[in-house]
């Protein structure tokens, strides 16, 4: 028989199993006729309950032990992509007092998604904000946050 049998392990008392044929895609595709999604893919059978807390503290774990030696000891920078700005805002507070000293900031679009936990958000940037201007002596107040984007690209 060809393929594999792939396990993913959310906890010890939660388990999802698919059986293979060659490869899986990560996320599932739209038809070409009409763009209607189709699941298919890994994270289509991955619930979003997954993604909490304990993940992200594992996510942040994982890197810090790995930094030195996948950023060939410094040399090269990294960039974690996030679901959500409140995601984002959740692991740069998990990252930016951590044991390496590595320099840590979140980039946001300049259209800040207003729905949902808006004080979170704004409060997250206005601190993200607040540290980058006294780790780098600068100073961008929250009302020009488009010009901390420009400097970090």
């Amino acid at each position: 028989m060809r393929g594999k049998l792939l396990i993913i392990q959310k906890n010890l008392k939660f388990t999802i199993s698919i059986w293979i044929k060659k490869e899986v895609p990560m996320v599932g595709y739209k038809t070409k006729d009409g763009g209607v999604y189709r699941r298919g893919g890994i994270e289509d059978y991955i619930p979003q309950s997954q993604y909490g807390e304990e993940h992200r503290e594992k996510v942040v774990k994982d890197i810090l032990r790995n930094w030195v030696r996948l950023s060939r000891d410094g040399k090269f920078h990294a960039l974690l992509a996030t679901n959500s700005i409140i995601e984002a805002i959740e692991y740069y507070r998990l990252l930016k007092d951590n044991p390496l000293d590595l320099k840590v900031t979140a980039l946001f679009d300049k259209n800040l998604d207003y729905t949902g936990e808006t004080i979170f958000k704004q409060d997250g940037l206005v601190e993200i904000i607040e540290d980058y201007n006294d780790m780098f002596d600068q100073y961008f107040p929250y009302q020009n946050k488009h010009n901390l984007k420009r400097i970090l690209l």
